[in-house]
């Protein structure tokens, strides 16, 4: 109940899914059955998906919502009360730097979901959750493929193989069994992931990824320059005519719209720059050097923010939605579990 109030709140923010140019692109393309017009593809194959059964950005809105309040109650949950852990998870669900991105339909928001829901499945001891989390892991890099960065410290700092005994409760594994199968584990995930995107006709390699804006992704971190995008700057206008035919309703709630407005007021102050969440990943390191779960989302925040420098080829606040978030979740495990020993 404590996940669906706030399920409700972000419902009331960002309904029926803040759409960006690009995601209208997107659903153009579902609508008239052009997958190759997509990139990648297999985010067509969600979203007509979804299509059948709510027409529109909703029902992408709701994956994203629903993947990242649950994967990141389940982690918390690690280290509160499942009560603690839902009120955890909903602060964190509408805190306006993870509320911003969430509400935006778009493969970063989309790519945080299945990451923290594939976290949360690794971390179980029962094979069957694992087995999903492994799932969730590719649908992440098949949406956002990118996402192979993030992957990687995810399963490889956890340890998880798919075998007996692996859970994250069980007996280390000595030798080289486990990283193995960790590293196995990956470049399977990674290989289905592209190559179902090969599969559907992905227009680009990850030699398309670009060469990095580092100059623009400097200023953007830092939260300084002229370069320094509005969070909130992707939003397309209210919906046109054309909007409204392919399924984008206009606000209809005052209260909608003071809650937009709210948000839109704070964007460029400082809980918004990402060089804070950077330095506090950094600083709860030492803190959880023996916490494998903690571990293993900052070196996954961290990594993926850093090769933004090598692959993003712009500077757009929702690309660091997942550091933020998982800076956000560990330090509140952090603090937990500190709290409680103490």
């Amino acid at each position: 109940m404590i996940l669906a109030v706030g399920w409700a709140l972000v419902l009331v923010y960002g309904y029926p899914g803040q759409v960006t140019t690009e995601s209208l692109e997107v659903l153009r393309a579902v609508r008239k059955n052009h997958p190759a017009d997509v990139d990648p593809p297999m985010l067509y194959v969600l979203w007509k998906a979804l299509e059948v059964v709510i027409a529109g950005p909703l029902g992408l809105f709701v994956v994203q919502v629903v993947t990242f309040s649950v994967g990141a109650w389940v982690i918390l949950g690690r280290a509160l009360s499942p009560r603690g852990a839902a009120w955890a998870a909903t602060g964190l669900l509408v805190f306006p730097p993870i509320l911003v991105p969430m509400a935006m339909i778009g493969t970063h928001s989309l790519m945080a979901g299945f990451l923290l829901l594939g976290a949360a499945g690794l971390l179980s001891e029962r094979r069957g959750r694992r087995v999903a989390g492994v799932a969730a892991l590719f649908a992440a890099t098949a949406v956002h493929e990118a996402a192979l960065v993030a992957t990687l410290p995810l399963v490889i700092v956890v340890g998880q193989g798919l075998g007996p005994g692996s859970g994250p409760g069980s007996a280390d594994r000595r030798g080289w069994t486990r990283p193995v199968i960790a590293v196995a584990t990956w470049l399977a995930i990674t290989a289905a992931a592209l190559g179902a995107n090969g599969a559907l006709g992905a227009r680009r390699s990850l030699d398309a990824f670009g060469d990095g804006d580092r100059s623009a992704m400097t200023e953007r971190l830092l939260g300084v320059g002229d370069s320094r995008p509005d969070p909130m700057a992707a939003l397309a206008d209210r919906p046109t005519d054309t909007m409204l035919k392919r399924g984008v309703p206009p606000r209809t709630s005052e209260l909608q719209d003071a809650l937009v407005d709210g948000v839109r007021a704070c964007a460029r102050t400082p809980i918004f720059w990402p060089w804070i969440y950077l330095v506090v990943a950094v600083v709860l390191v030492p803190l959880a050097r023996r916490q494998r779960d903690v571990l293993a989302l900052l070196a996954s925040g961290v990594l993926y923010e850093l090769s933004l420098f090598a692959t993003a080829t712009s500077a757009e606040y929702p690309q660091s939605h997942w550091m933020i978030a998982c800076t956000g979740v560990a330090a509140v495990v952090v603090v937990a579990r500190r709290t409680r020993v103490a």
